[in-house]
């Protein structure tokens, strides 16, 4: 005599695929989620960076974009930021800068602080700001830290905002 419980096994181990197969689809919908979620900031900083970085021929020189060109007038855009430091103390970070075709052609920087250890990050970051941006598109700079300053970096980025601003074409 056969018994009903024959066919258990079968049932289980379905059940089983049924369940992995479940389990598998929900962590890919959960990682596509999260894809989906990065997407936009990715996709804007692709977009800028493509939009606006050099391309490289195969002979080896650089040719600027035309939309990098075309972004922004020809001039000398001056702005300024200020920041608080960790001491509770506020600084301010003054630069100018001349654009040639959307290209930087020339910075200076000045940091205004009160304290001793503001003044060794932002005579640090105004030795080495020039040679991080100078001959780069104005919309191709993105920078964390220049000369171990961080938050005068930070000041730096948010100038070239309003510099860009002031500067489109």
């Amino acid at each position: 005599m056969k018994s009903t419980n024959s066919k258990t096994p079968l049932i289980v181990g379905a059940l089983a695929v049924a369940s992995i197969i479940g389990a598998a689809g929900f962590v890919l919908s959960q990682r596509q989620s999260d894809t989906d979620s990065a997407t936009p900031t990715t996709t804007r900083a692709v977009s800028q960076s493509s939009a606006t970085e050099s391309d490289t021929s195969p002979s080896g020189s650089t040719a600027t974009t035309e939309s990098t060109a075309a972004a922004y007038q020809d001039g000398t855009y001056a702005a300024a930021a200020n920041y608080a430091v960790p001491r509770g103390e506020d600084n301010r970070l003054e630069v100018s800068v001349t654009l040639a075709s959307g290209i930087i052609s020339d910075i200076t920087a000045e940091g205004k602080y009160t304290d001793d250890e503001s003044k060794e990050y932002i005579d640090a970051f105004e030795a080495a700001v020039g040679d991080s941006v100078v001959g780069k598109a104005l919309d191709a700079i993105s920078l964390s830290r220049i000369g171990g300053a961080s938050l005068t970096t930070q000041a730096f980025s948010d100038v070239l905002v309003d510099i860009r601003n002031q500067a489109k074409a």
